[in-house]
């Protein structure tokens, strides 16, 4: 069987990383959010299966919860997807999965713990009010400049030091669409 990992999150203490699996089979393909030991060789361990898609795994800062987006076909995670909450247990298994958000028609992306421990995540709902309201706005040439890019923000953190700060950098990319 073929098996790939992407969407890797490192634990706050470093002692766990929770990552997307997907193993293609003569059976068909697996996806599931696994648990790896960074720091021994170790099999990879399922904490979280049975949905079709699985995406964006993301920690809270005090290491306590784990929050992730499932969807399942036909679908896809623009059409209608949920974001859960886990609360991860002594051995950095998941216990408690709830659903906080999306499905009945409702899509959920981008799962992100503020440094307090609220959980921030954007539903297709948001991003229609975000474009309702550029649309509404006078656009200026500097604006319409600024529509054409868009960014990403990547933050790191130094390894080993829990009171290092956060480094964030932001990479822009041009759209081309016109």
């Amino acid at each position: 069987a073929a098996v790939r990992f992407a969407d890797f999150e490192l634990s706050p203490d470093h002692s766990a990383l929770y990552a997307i699996r997907e193993t293609h089979s003569e059976n068909g393909v697996v996806n599931e959010v696994v648990l790896l030991d960074p720091n021994e060789e170790t099999e990879p361990l399922a904490v979280a299966s049975g949905h079709d898609f699985y995406a964006a795994p993301r920690c809270a800062p005090d290491g306590k919860r784990l929050a992730f987006v499932a969807w399942d076909l036909p679908d896809m995670q623009w059409d209608e997807s949920a974001c859960y909450v886990a609360e991860i247990d002594a051995n950095h298994g998941l216990a408690q999965l709830t659903r906080v958000a999306g499905g009945s028609g409702v899509s959920v992306s981008q799962p992100r713990f503020a440094a307090d421990g609220t959980l921030h995540y954007l539903t297709a709902g948001d991003i229609d009010t975000m474009e309702k309201t550029d649309a509404a706005k006078k656009k200026s040439p500097a604006d319409t400049q600024a529509d054409i890019f868009g960014n990403v923000e990547l933050q790191f953190k130094k390894t080993g030091d829990a009171t290092a700060p956060v480094k964030t950098l932001r990479h822009v990319a041009a759209n081309l669409d016109d």
